[in-house]
């Protein structure tokens, strides 16, 4: 016991930061916290995990939640257009889940003074009064309102719109994924400009130091394709491309990783889910990137496809512009059009030349996007808005 307390007396003596996350988003919650607490190494990291934190609550309190959901959400249950459970789902966005969950942080943060507090995503309001709150986010809802075909009937009610732009209100600053969602927040949510900041994201597969670049991978014609949603990832369109593609191409192959949709598809390797340090591998052995997809809030995908060096047939939504230079390091295609998609990847199966251009530029631009990068933006930021730090 000698031992141990002063160890626990010096913790006790480090001024403290409470990082509020629910589960692992993707695997972005562990490897941004990482990279935090490399460049905050004075400071001691209070995690809390909010599917931790309601874990206890029982199932009176989950059937009223429930409850709530369904009376808030009707519409899009209905529609299907959201689900009740999940990472985003109704359940977790009902009034009666989020302010219970609110009284739950307030009570397990009461013993103890914060510097400040950071939640990644904005599913939920952190802020506690009297301490400065951030936020980092991947999207916003009225994001939406920019995708192809949607519908503002499709939105989240509007009692969730405004309980949304109240975390936004409440929190010192907001940090974004994406310039898309900097300027949705203050384009749509009426954010002032200084306290909105884009610090981008980090790669989770990383390259390993002996990975090949696309241009030395092109006997394998290999099409990857990585997401854990097929339909939303735009994954139907890609096998029917396939299809055409395999006319012209008939040795070319297509990996699946992160889904396992039931598909009869000729050369077609159905991987599903594996681990997220397994999946560099699958980058490694691919020569082109595809991903359709019809919505997305950030596209991590991407960044790591990039870093191995892979030029990227993708579609002209949300943020993926911003990762995906058209012409440099891949191709735009509208959502849906599966003629252009075809002829994107049969074009880049033709042209070992534009393949190699494009891989050497694709790992120059995905290099750039490290989760320490990112951390170091928001320290830089926090430093600025709470002094001293």
């Amino acid at each position: 016991m000698s031992g141990t307390a002063p160890a626990a007396a010096s913790r006790a003596e480090r001024p403290a930061v409470a990082i509020f996350r629910r589960g692992s988003f993707s695997s972005i919650n562990d490897a941004f916290l990482a990279a935090f607490r490399e460049v905050l190494p004075e400071y001691d990291f209070d995690v809390v995990d909010v599917l931790d934190l309601m874990e206890g609550e029982g199932p009176v309190f989950a059937g009223l939640a429930r409850l709530s959901a369904l009376r808030e959400f009707t519409r899009l249950l209905l529609l299907r257009r959201e689900k009740m459970a999940g990472a985003g789902g109704c359940l977790i966005r009902s009034t009666f889940y989020l302010d219970r969950l609110r009284r739950r942080l307030a009570e397990r943060l009461s013993q103890r003074p914060y510097v400040f507090t950071l939640q990644t995503q904005s599913l939920f309001d952190g802020s506690l009064p009297g301490v400065p709150h951030f936020v980092y986010t991947d999207h916003a809802e009225l994001q939406c309102l920019r995708l192809p075909g949607f519908s503002p009937k499709d939105l989240f009610p509007s009692r969730w719109i405004e309980y949304e732009t109240a975390i936004y209100r409440n929190a010192k600053m907001v940090f974004t994924m994406s310039e898309a969602t900097r300027r949705c927040l203050v384009d749509e949510y009426g954010c002032p400009e200084t306290r909105v900041a884009w610090v981008r994201a980090g790669r989770n597969a990383t390259r390993s130091r002996a990975a090949a670049s696309a241009a030395d991978r092109d006997g394998s014609e290999r099409i990857l394709f990585v997401g854990a949603r097929w339909e939303p990832k735009g994954g139907p369109e890609l096998a029917s491309a396939f299809e055409r593609v395999l006319e012209s191409h008939p040795r070319a192959k297509l990996t699946i990783v992160g889904c396992s949709p039931e598909l009869v598809l000729p050369n077609c390797e159905v991987v599903g889910s594996v681990p997220v340090e397994e999946v560099a591998r699958y980058y490694e052995q691919a020569s082109i990137f595809c991903l359709p997809t019809r919505r997305e809030a950030y596209g991590i995908a991407f960044i790591e496809a990039l870093a191995h060096g892979l030029p990227v047939v993708a579609t002209r939504v949300g943020a993926v512009p911003e990762l995906v230079s058209e012409g440099e390091t891949g191709y735009l295609v509208e959502v849906g059009d599966v003629d252009a998609l075809a002829s994107r990847l049969t074009a880049l199966l033709d042209d070992a030349e534009t393949r190699r251009r494009f891989g050497l530029a694709a790992r120059a631009a995905g290099e750039s996007y490290t989760w320490a990068g990112t951390a170091q933006a928001v320290r830089r930021h926090i430093e600025n808005a709470v002094s001293p730090l």
